[in-house]
C-alpha cells in the first residue's frame, strides 16, 4: 500500500519530497504472516465465501494454538520469532518504550507528556470500543482539544487506529465517534488488563486491516463490529451462538450488504461463521 506521508511526520522534513518518495505502510502481521514467518504452511481462502465453505475441524485443532499465541502476543515479527515467553513480554515492554521514549519524543512537542502516557493506559481498557473524549478529557483533567490532538499524534504515528462508523453520507462517517484499536494485540495485553473478548475482536481487526476497507456499523446502541468494503458484515465473537446470528442478520437488513458472518474463535460448523483462523 502506498500512501502519503501522515502529517506528523511531514514536519520532519524542510522542504518537499514529492515526486522523490514512496511511503509504504508496515503494520504488525496479520494471521497468515505470522504463520509464514514461523515456517508453518496453511492456505487461506480468499473470498469470504469460501472461507466459511472450508472450514475443516481437524484443521481447526491444529492451528488454534497458533491462532491464542497471535491473540496474546500479537505480530511484531521479533516477538513471533521469539520462543521464550518471558522474553516474548520483554520484548513487548522494549517495545512501547522505544515509541515512548524515542518517536514521541522526537515526533511531538507535548508539554505534557506523562499525560499522554496516561491516557494509553486508560484507552486499554476501551479497546473495540467507541471513543468518548469528553469522558477521557474529564479523567485526566485536560481538554477536550488537548485530546484530540493526544489522539490524531498516536493515529498518525501508527500506535493507535481509530475506525469510523459506517455510513452512507461521508460527512456524517468522518463526524461521527469512533471506535478504537491498538496497532498490535501483544501491545495491547502488555499494557494493561483486557478482557479474551476484547484481545480477539482486535485480533480480527488486526488481520483485517492491511488489506480491506473497514468501518463499524452503530445505531441506538446496536452494532455490528466490522462492515468490511461496505459489502460484508462481521461480528467477532469467541464462539457461536444463534442470538449472536440473529442479532447480526437484524442489524444488518438496511445495510445492503451481500454477506454476513459471525468470525469466531472456536469451532463452530454454522453456514454463517468464519473461523479466525481461516481470515
Amino acid at each position: 500500500m502506498i500512501k502519503s506521508l501522515p502529517k506528523i511526520l511531514k514536519n520532519l522534513f524542510s522542504e518537499s519530497l514529492a515526486g522523490r518518495k514512496l511511503i509504504f505502510e508496515l503494520f504488525p502481521l496479520t494471521f497468515k504472516e505470522f504463520l509464514t514467518f514461523k515456517n508453518i504452511k496453511k492456505k487461506f481462502p480468499k473470498k469470504f465465501s469460501q472461507k466459511v465453505k472450508d472450514k475443516n475441524k481437524i484443521r481447526h485443532s491444529r492451528f488454534i494454538k497458533y491462532y491464542q499465541e497471535f491473540i496474546e502476543f500479537g505480530g511484531f515479527p521479533k516477538v513471533v520469532l521469539e520462543k521464550d515467553q518471558k522474553r516474548k513480554k520483554k520484548l513487548l515492554e522494549e517495545i512501547f518504550k522505544s515509541y515512548f521514549e524515542k518517536d514521541v519524543k522526537t515526533l511531538a512537542d507535548f508539554k505534557q507528556i506523562s499525560k499522554l502516557r496516561d491516557l494509553i493506559l486508560l484507552l486499554v481498557p476501551r479497546v473495540g470500543s467507541k471513543v468518548e473524549i469528553a469522558k477521557l478529557a474529564s479523567e485526566l483533567s485536560l481538554t477536550r482539544e488537548t485530546i484530540y490532538s493526544y489522539l490524531s499524534f498516536l493515529e498518525q504515528t501508527y500506535f493507535i487506529s481509530l475506525l469510523p462508523r459506517f455510513s452512507k453520507n461521508i460527512d456524517r462517517q468522518a463526524a461521527g465517534r469512533k471506535k478504537f484499536f491498538f496497532c498490535d494485540s501483544g501491545l495491547a495485553n502488555f499494557l494493561g488488563k483486557i478482557s479474551l473478548g476484547q484481545l480477539f475482536e482486535q485480533s480480527v481487526f488486526q488481520t483485517l486491516r492491511p488489506n480491506f476497507k473497514l468501518c463499524f456499523y452503530s445505531k441506538k446502541g446496536k452494532e455490528i463490529d466490522f462492515i468490511v468494503d461496505k459489502k460484508i458484515a462481521l461480528e467477532a465473537k469467541l464462539s457461536f451462538s444463534k442470538k449472536d446470528l440473529s442479532d447480526l442478520l437484524k442489524r444488518s437488513e438496511k445495510l445492503k450488504v451481500k454477506e454476513k458472518y459471525l468470525a469466531v474463535l472456536n469451532y463452530n460448523a454454522s453456514p454463517q461463521t468464519i473461523l479466525a483462523i481461516d481470515l
